[in-house]
C-alpha cells in the first residue's frame, strides 16, 4: 500500500467572492500537476460571501470542501 499525498495551495486577494474563490482553487489545482484533488480546505475572511465562495471553488474542485473562517 504505498502512495504519496499532494498539496496545492492557491490564495487569492480579488475582493469579489466569486472570483477569490475560482482563483484560488485553479492555483491550487495547478500545483497538484496530474493528480485529483480528493478534497479542499478553504479558510476565508468574514468579508466574503461565503456561499458564492464556495460555490465558485466547486465549479473547479466538485469534491468535499472542509474549512473554517
Amino acid at each position: 500500500m504505498g502512495g504519496r499525498c499532494r498539496v496545492g495551495v492557491g490564495q487569492s486577494t480579488n475582493r469579489r467572492s466569486v472570483t477569490a474563490g475560482r482563483e484560488a482553487a485553479e492555483r491550487a489545482i495547478a500545483e497538484l500537476g496530474d493528480a485529483t484533488p480528493g478534497f479542499a480546505m478553504v479558510f476565508a475572511t468574514a468579508g466574503y460571501d461565503y456561499p458564492s465562495l464556495l460555490a465558485a471553488i466547486r465549479t473547479v474542485c466538485p469534491g468535499p470542501l472542509i474549512g473554517c473562517s
